[in-house]
């Protein structure tokens, strides 16, 4: 199996333009069915789409699949919301520490206070910030994946010949 399309540039959440493959048949003709699937390298929640989506029959010339990949949104937004609730986590955990000291002396409640404003502080300080001028949150940084496509067929053994490698630019 070979490709003729390199590599494709898409925006997560999109599905990437088509990449040309060719099943070329063993020796002079091979009339087992084929199977493609992407075995490796996909980015989390992405998947390979042939056309045709039945496996294919070479016999004695090669047979052509087009393949795109439909990728997911980016759960950049998600981990960056994980990364705050772990700092809202943290002064809750302070104050709630000198809750549980009886009768706790003066200067523990102002050093409670100043620890507790100074997170408060730093929370709304952040919340202004932004990684670009809206709609999606943002430029990301491209991410490349080296994806590779593998040719199956029951009752042959596999070889380096059935697998090729194409490249996914998620921006």
């Amino acid at each position: 199996m070979t490709s003729s399309t390199p590599s494709q540039t898409v925006t997560a959440g999109q599905t990437s333009g088509p990449y040309a493959l060719r099943v070329q048949p063993v020796g002079t003709s091979f009339t087992g069915a084929v199977t493609l699937a992407c075995i490796d390298g996909l980015p989390t929640g992405a998947q390979c789409l042939f056309s045709p989506s039945t496996p294919v029959t070479p016999g004695n010339s090669a047979v052509d699949v087009v393949m795109s990949i439909s990728t997911s949104k980016s759960s950049r937004s998600s981990s960056q919301f994980r990364a705050l609730a772990i700092w809202l986590l943290v002064p809750g955990l302070v104050v709630a520490g000198g809750l549980g000291v009886p009768k706790p002396k003066r200067m523990m409640r102002l050093v409670l206070a100043v620890v507790a404003l100074f997170f408060l502080v730093f929370l709304v300080s952040c919340a202004g910030v932004s990684a670009g001028g809206g709609g999606d949150g943002g430029t990301q940084n491209p991410v490349s994946y080296q994806v590779t496509v593998t040719a199956t067929s029951p009752g042959t053994v596999p070889d380096s010949g059935q697998s090729t490698v194409v490249t996914l630019v998620v921006n």
